[in-house]
Formats: structure tokens, sequence, C-alpha cells
């Protein structure tokens, strides 16, 4: 998540983050919005879209939007998903592998016309696991264990971005802003994301985040 293609990340970065996920040999790679920095039509340019193109994963490769691919040409920063060979949920959910699993993919909070959390668990028909994947953390699913949902997974808060002494400027505005949350079984999983605002972060690596998901027993 948070790859901030543009003023915050340009070709190297692209190509390095492309090369990393490759290396894991993932099943399925999620993207957890704010691919797009600022303007889009950086993100056009043939070079960078040459180097998404490369990404591979048996199930696909599944986006959702965050709040800066609102910012200039909404239009153009989910068009260019598919350009580069991902799928785009908004508000919409994907069964990979015939079915074996569930992608909750919604629309990002800053977007009014966005479905209810609980509108889109009735759409679900429910798998082994059922991944929801949201941009931004505003009101995070407290009564997680109260759905057929198995992973939340997040971005948008950067960890802070730095992190002073444990103190991250994330948890001023909420506490869950990184890492891995449990709630009865259920887990809930902040990444620090692959880009940021500005160019350089203290103690708050960059991250993929690896989830292996297991047969239940």
């Amino acid at each position: 998540t948070d790859l901030h293609i543009g003023e915050g990340g340009g070709l190297e970065h692209v190509r390095r983050v492309v090369n990393q996920l490759n290396a894991l040999k993932p099943d399925v790679i999620l993207v957890g919005g704010d691919y797009i920095d600022h303007d889009p039509k950086y993100a056009y340019q043939p070079e960078i879209m040459n180097e998404m193109k490369r990404l591979k994963a048996r199930d696909g490769i599944y986006f959702v939007a965050g709040n800066h691919e609102y910012r200039v040409d909404t239009t153009a920063s989910f068009d260019w998903v598919k350009a580069v060979g991902g799928t785009l949920l908004l508000d919409s959910i994907a069964y990979p592998r015939d079915g074996a699993y569930s992608i909750i993919g919604r629309r990002d909070y800053v977007d009014s016309t966005r479905k209810t959390l609980n509108t889109l668990i009735k759409e679900l028909k429910p798998r082994s696991y059922n991944i929801l994947l949201e941009h931004t953390p505003e009101g995070l699913a407290e009564d997680l264990p109260n759905t057929p949902l198995d992973y939340a997974l997040y971005g948008h808060t950067h960890g802070g971005q730095m992190q002073i002494f444990g103190w991250r400027p994330t948890s001023i505005r909420q506490q869950e802003d990184y890492g891995l949350y449990e709630q009865n079984g259920r887990y809930l999983y902040i990444t620090a994301g692959l880009g940021g605002l500005v160019p350089f972060r203290l103690n708050m690596p960059n991250e993929i985040a690896v989830i292996t998901l297991h047969v239940k027993k």
C-alpha cells in the first residue's frame, strides 16, 4: 500500500518494489490504495507502466483506491489499474481461485458514495477466508468478531512515517495506527506501506506485509 507514484516515488522506487514482490512469489497481491501520489500523469509514464506490468501473482493483483486517487483525476487514477493488469475493487467482492477465498474491496472513506460495510457483508458469499481490503482506517471494524471477516487490511498512516521512543504522529489521531491487532480470532493489520509524503522515514521503514493463510481445521 501507499506506493505514491509521482512526486512521492519514481521509476527506481517502483522497480525496486516490483522486484521485491515478484521475489516473494505470492499467490495474490493486494494493493491498499494511494498507488498514485497526486497527479496520475506520472504513473502513466511508459517506463513505470511497464514495470508495474511485470508484477505476477497466480490469483491476480487487486487494488483499492485511497484518498490520493481522488485528488486530481479520479477517472484516470482508476483506469490506470486496469492498464497495468490489475483489478480495482470499488465496493465490490472478488473470489480468487474458483472461490477459495474472498476479497471485499471498499471505496475510500472520502468517497461519499461508498457502501456501508454491513451492506457489503450482506452481498458476501462467505468462503474459508474472507478478507476486507480498505485504505484508510477510519471507523475501524471494531465489531470484527461479529462478522464473517477473518482479516481487515489497511494502509494510509505510513505508521506515522517516523517513530520516536515508540511514539508515532498518527497515534494522536487514533490508537490503532500501525501493526497487527487480534480480536477473538479475527485480525486487523495496518501496514506502514511503501511510500510517504516526504522523502524520508525515521525508525519506521517501508514494508511489504506478507500474510500466509493455512487450511482451517
